[in-house]
């Protein structure tokens, strides 16, 4: 009925804001007292007083002497009545927190089991053995734990690395032990030093590639070369020589037998894991990727239906949009972390396939899998960003009743398409995966082929009608003032767009590439000749003696082995340590390392591994007989699954030595016929004296600071964005000079571009390797400036401050590093952008009408500004770290460092001054469409690709102005 009154339609719950009533808030979360994160009242008391206001009327009527009556008693009741304190005491305990048994607690178990498995498995067999024909346990339970994997194919690859060098370098230190015992000791005290830091140098320069674990190496050379000296004993002055154990030669056939001490150590971890192969609960990688791979194609299946969801509600419903963005993020992360993962089991499954004998024709198999998912995570991190950060004015965009309707009309254009095309890759994909892995069904894979060829194809023409209905719009439509704002959308779904058909396209290259393989590429033959050139090749490699970094390390671990074998050689020092006096230098072989930072943490690690495993010991020494084996491989055992299971995944090298030095504490006492007690102060001392004898060389002789690296490379990488930004002008500079040579290849760009939309991108590559190289390697240099200070930052931050220095501000500095990632990542969409307008010009005749509007101009003018602003930050920067530290300097206060880097909020005057000059040029250009009618023809991409080019050096020079702040939080730090 016309009369009848219409209610209007619902707003969807999250736009109905809920007005909740005081209580709402009170009884929201039921948290416990020791929760830590309830309200100012905890749940009880707001329980009672609840109750209290709920009988409150009848409180009131009752007489007053009876209301104190009654309060009286029930605060006598509640505080006296041991029934009521069992119950309180009973609620409290059966409302503890609860516990959540999580994937790190599994890991942590099995992890732990196994360790004290294998430990147990290793004593139990060398102790049968007997010290007489297995010496040196401790060196066999350290190899164990020490190539313990989480797989089957790891743990191969770590005793593959251990046992190839193992053998050459045992036979060769053998070699020289044998010539040096047939000596007296006083010339072998002599030659020992000498043969020590040649021996070290030599291993540590060699550019072998088989000569692997170059430390552990180390630490057998010097094992094998000191130990004959170490335990003589000729009575010295000051030693009482009646309280030292004189102890038998090791004899000529040490060496062996110590070898296969280590083969016993080195076999428990690979028998461990093969039978665990047989049980229900298999660690091969072969099994765990099966549910990496899972993860990745769920990952990537979600990420597309995000950003389906995400196109379909742009300009229709907002909240939805925002959320499908944050769900963009989460995948993209989550599948980038997948993938890395995946990618790190390559190797392990490879000789687990070698071990099975299963040989993939045509090289098929995980290894194809990870490099189609690492193709298609650059894709993914560029729909990450395109859907995450602000473009060209984005701020504006609510107040533009334009920008809603392109929004609106890319909605309508993509939703569906977009929808179609993430099921169809999702079916290829897992069509893909069983193929490469399991066998070959070809059916499948071309049904797959073809359906995801029409989603592309459907996709494709969406795209474009999506791009022609928002080109009317803005013709048909009076512009606002933020004209810049209108291209923010267009510029988002552009970037969506290439890298979803990108990351498509990628898949249908791998399934036609699938298809196509099926014959074997090499013959076994051929395989085993370059095998042996490898093995020719890697010999004849020159030594690195060139590479400073690798000098130094010679250098240093020469003279710190050199310095702790003075305990082996000199008599006095060999007496007080003996028979142990091989400790120090076997402590500097094992803490050497490339940086400071990272060695001093080592070195602090190791001597609380010690300081804990020597506790324990002393425990295990005072209710267990020397004698009883039984109880100190169980107590190894016991203690072993402790520390791993409680081990911290970043410093995990604690856990780790306090492990394995146990079992070196318990059955080296007994190798050496000495009482624990006597053993493990001896013990500390000598791993202290080896851990300050080497960060007296580290810190003292060559030092090498990591704090200074990360000082340095946080400068530096201003100068290398200055340097990209200069060679990227200077490539926009040269775009209009490119032009059709072949008057015949002339062709309808769109046409190319409707047929593939990555043809631009693919020409302008062919123009890039000749025009640009200088572009390309400004990128790499940066990128590597920046991995160089992450790898070096949280050394710096642990690494010792004793006052002769500035520490890192560790809240500054690592957000700094982080915008400068941000930075970084900036700089492949610029390139890729300047490679489609080469790719687009290189096709123009040289009377192209869209050669007179001069569009490239635009960029070159925001490039050459951004250039002359950074440097100008640099010239600051250079005149207050002369040196190009970023740290204090003589003679130049904090304010005037400050003044100097405040020139970085500059970049904000460059930004809104190129929006500015953007929204005009924009402007004149849809004025003079609307006067004349008519406009110059050029592809609809052509415009956006210019314009992302301009939202990636706006969002570079963004980025560089939040540096700025950050270097100015550094500054605060500065010693006043």
């Amino acid at each position: 009925p016309k009369n009848k009154q219409m209610t209007p339609p619902a707003s969807p719950p999250e736009d109905r804001p809920e007005v909740a009533p005081n209580s709402a808030r009170i009884s929201r979360w039921k948290r416990r007292r020791s929760d830590g994160a309830s309200f100012s009242t905890s749940y009880d008391n707001i329980e009672d007083s609840f109750h209290d206001d709920t009988n409150e009327e009848a409180t009131a009527s009752t007489p007053a002497s009876t209301r104190t009556e009654t309060c009286t008693k029930s605060k006598r009741t509640s505080t006296c009545d041991p029934a009521h304190l069992t119950s309180e005491l009973w609620h409290n305990w059966t409302n503890h927190e609860p516990v959540h048994i999580t994937a790190e607690f599994r890991r942590r178990m099995a992890a732990a089991a196994r360790a004290s498995a294998a430990s147990l498995l290793v004593f139990v067999l060398l102790v049968a053995a007997g010290q007489d024909s297995l010496p040196a346990m401790w060196i066999g339970n350290v190899l164990t734990q020490t190539t313990l994997k989480a797989t089957l194919g790891d743990t191969t690859l770590a005793i593959r690395g251990v046992v190839v060098p193992l053998i050459p370098v045992a036979t060769l230190s053998w070699a020289i032990s044998l010539g040096l015992d047939v000596l007296d000791s006083r010339t072998y005290s002599i030659l020992l030093p000498l043969v020590v830091m040649v021996g070290s140098s030599t291993l540590l320069m060699c550019p072998w590639p088989f000569l692997s674990s170059k430390n552990l190496m180390l630490l057998v050379f010097y094992l094998i070369v000191a130990s004959p000296l170490a335990l003589r004993f000729e009575g010295t002055d000051g030693v009482d020589s009646e309280k030292v154990v004189q102890l038998e030669p090791l004899g000529t056939w040490f060496v062996p037998r110590f070898v296969a001490t280590c083969l016993v150590g080195l076999a428990v971890p690979l028998v461990l894991h093969i039978a665990l192969a047989f049980t229900p609960w298999p660690t091969t990688a072969t099994s765990a990727t099966s549910k990496m791979i899972d993860r990745v194609t769920y990952d990537t299946n979600e990420l597309l239906l995000s950003v389906a969801q995400f196109l379909s509600n742009i300009g229709v419903n907002t909240k939805s949009a925002r959320r499908a963005r944050s769900l963009i993020n989460l995948y993209a992360q989550s599948r980038g972390e997948s993938v890395a993962e995946l990618k790190g089991c390559v190797a392990a499954v490879t000789m687990e396939e070698r071990m099975a004998g299963i040989h993939r024709p045509g090289g098929r198999g995980l290894s194809d899998i990870v490099a189609l998912v690492e193709k298609q995570q650059t894709q993914v991190e560029m729909i990450r960003l395109a859907t995450t950060q602000q473009l060209l004015g984005e701020d504006f965009t609510i107040r533009s009743d334009s920008v809603r309707g392109i929004k609106t009309t890319i909605s309508q254009n993509l939703s569906t398409a977009m929808v179609d095309l993430a099921s169809s890759h999702n079916d290829a994909q897992s069509v893909y995966i069983s193929s490469s892995i399991m066998e070959n069904r070809q059916g499948r894979k071309t049904d797959a082929l073809k359906a995801l060829k029409r989603s592309l194809r459907q996709y494709r023409g969406g795209m474009k009608r999506a791009i022609t209905d928002a080109e009317v719009i803005l013709l048909n439509h009076d512009i606002d003032t933020h004209i810049e704002s209108t291209t923010a959308p267009l510029i988002r779904v552009r970037v969506i767009f290439n890298s979803c058909y990108s990351l498509v396209a990628e898949l249908i290259d791998a399934l036609e590439a699938s298809t196509r393989a099926g014959e074997e590429s090499v013959s076994k033959k051929r395989d085993r000749v370059s095998r042996w050139l490898s093995i020719k090749k890697s010999v004849s490699t020159p030594w690195m003696w060139s590479n400073w970094t690798k000098r130094r390390m010679a250098i240093k671990s020469a003279l710190g082995l050199g310095l702790a074998s003075l305990w082996v050689s000199v008599p006095y020092l060999r007496g007080v340590a003996h028979p142990n006096s091989i400790w120090p230098g076997l402590t500097v072989a094992s803490v050497n390392l490339d940086t400071t930072g990272a060695a001093f943490q080592k070195c602090i690690d190791r001597l609380w591994g010690t300081l804990i495993a020597a506790a324990f010991s002393l425990i295990i020494g005072r209710f267990v007989s020397p004698g009883d084996h039984v109880a100190k491989i169980l107590a190894i055992g016991a203690f072993t699954f402790g520390a791993i299971f409680l081990r911290n995944t970043k410093r995990p090298y604690a856990y780790n030595y306090a492990a394995s030095s146990l079992g070196s504490i318990l059955y080296g006492s007994l190798d050496i016929k000495v009482e624990i007690e006597d053993y493990v102060p001896n013990r500390i001392m000598l791993i202290f004296i080896g851990i300050v004898t080497f960060l007296f060389v580290e810190f003292l002789v060559f030092p090498r600071s990591s704090r200074t690296v990360v000082q340095a490379k946080s400068i530096q990488f201003f100068e290398d964005a200055e340097q990209f930004l200069f060679q990227a002008r200077k490539v926009v500079d040269s775009i209009h000079l490119l032009y059709l040579r072949d008057d015949n290849a002339a062709e309808n760009i769109e046409t190319r571009l409707m047929e593939d939309p990555l043809w631009m991108l693919r020409e302008g590559q062919k123009q890039m390797t000749h025009l640009a190289g200088g572009l390309l390697g400004s990128s790499e240099i940066a990128k590597k400036t920046v991995s160089e200070a992450t790898a070096e930052i949280e050394p710096g931050i642990s690494e010792p401050n004793l006052g002769l220095g500035v520490a890192l501000d560790a809240v500054g500095h690592r957000s700094l590093l982080r915008e400068q990632e941000k930075c970084l990542a900036q700089f492949p969409i610029l390139i890729s952008s300047i490679q489609s307008l080469m790719g687009y010009y290189a096709n123009l005749d040289k009377a192209a009408p869209v050669r007179s509007l001069h569009w490239p101009l635009i960029l070159s003018g925001i490039l050459s500004k951004s250039v002359h602003q950074l440097s100008t930050c640099c010239d600051g920067l250079r005149a207050v770290f002369p040196n190009g530290l970023c740290r204090p300097t003589s003679g130049r206060s904090t304010a005037s460092i400050t003044k100097a880097i405040a020139t970085y909020r500059d970049f904000e005057d460059i930004r809104l001054l190129s929006l500015t000059e953007w929204s005009k040029r924009h402007k004149t250009y849809l004025d003079s469409i609307k006067t004349t009618g008519r406009g110059v023809e050029f592809a609809p991409g052509f415009r956006l690709t210019l314009a992302l080019a301009v939202s990636s050096t706006l969002e570079i020079c963004r980025c560089l102005q939040t540096c700025g702040e950050h270097l100015e939080t550094i500054v605060t730090s500065f010693p006043k």
